[in-house]
């Protein structure tokens, strides 16, 4: 359990897109820890994480090992190397102790970079079950505001390291009802830069998601990046996205983890496809919209890469 809240680190994001950045590769450290996690057993991946230096780097090491291992269910129900990891963090002031370093529900079978070699790596892009979305009522709505770019932490790997663009913004339902339908997904589409000459101009796919799928198609981006990058990695990659879904649902970055991810359960969830000259319309594409349980806003975060 966690012992405490603690204020949450964030980055602030550097813009670089004008340049054509070589592909990134993990150093060959990180290759071996993920490689070891990938095919090992847990006595082995455990004394890894008993012998993996000190500090906050070291910590830090520790944890990327033990989520990769625990992402693949490879830790014992009653190992203690969680609260035992989760308590150095702490003591450290460490901006992960904010987190419970087992993975939740939420989380759980996320894309993972898979190896089939000790220098290759990649991964695939999960399949997300969805339901259409009703047409609804017309509604008109107004931006509250966009997001600062330290809420958007979960893609600097993209953006620093890449060709990659994210935007995001809160808005407020003026005019009409505010639930989940594609009218109000048009709507949306009159305010919103990413999503002009999209849904309004051509056909587009909108859907609800469950809130599973909301979270791992950040968490995927934050961990195994895009076109030129092989992201943040286990450990930066889940601390920030969990930052970003702060915003998302409408809680502060520094409530409490547990509650963060209670509003993402109860909130509504829609994953968009659209066909706007924002998006560079390859894999790296995302668009999601949140209507926060315990808000009257509606909060919008879009997100492409391109090779």
């Amino acid at each position: 359990c966690l012992l405490t809240t603690q204020t949450v680190q964030t980055y602030v994001l550097k813009q670089s897109l004008s340049r054509r950045p070589p592909r990134l590769m993990p150093d060959p450290t990180h290759i071996n820890r993920e490689f070891l996690v990938d095919t090992g057993d847990w006595p082995a991946i455990r004394h890894a994480l008993q012998t993996a230096g000190g500090g906050l780097e070291g910590l830090e090491v520790r944890l990327e090992l033990f989520l990769n291992a625990a992402f693949r269910d490879k830790v014992p129900a009653l190992d203690q190397a969680a609260a035992q990891l989760h308590q150095s963090l702490f003591h450290a002031h460490s901006p992960h102790a904010w987190l419970d370093p087992r993975p939740i529900d939420l989380e759980r079978g996320c894309a993972l970079r898979s190896f089939s070699g000790p220098q290759t790596y990649g991964h695939g892009v999960p399949d997300y079950p969805s339901s259409p979305l009703p047409r609804g009522t017309p509604s008109r709505v107004e931006l509250v505001e966009p997001w600062p770019d330290a809420h958007l932490a979960a893609f600097t790997s993209i953006t620093d390291g890449s060709n990659g663009r994210v935007e995001a913004a809160a808005f407020r339902v003026i005019d009409g009802p505010r639930e989940p339908s594609r009218a109000l997904i048009e709507s949306l589409a009159d305010v919103f830069a990413p999503l002009k000459d999209g849904p309004r101009a051509a056909p587009f796919a909108a859907a609800r998601i469950e809130p599973k799928q909301a979270l791992q198609r950040i968490l995927q981006v934050a961990m195994l990046g895009g076109a030129y990058t092989a992201g943040l990695g286990a450990a930066r990659g889940r601390l920030h996205t969990w930052q970003t879904m702060s915003y998302l649902v409408g809680s502060s970055p520094t409530a409490l983890f547990t509650a963060i991810a209670d509003a993402a359960r109860k909130s509504a969830w829609i994953s968009i496809d659209s066909d706007s000259k924002w998006f560079d319309k390859l894999i790296w594409d995302g668009c999601l919209v949140c209507l926060p349980h315990d808000s009257e806003l509606v909060t919008a975060l879009t997100w492409t890469d391109s090779d």
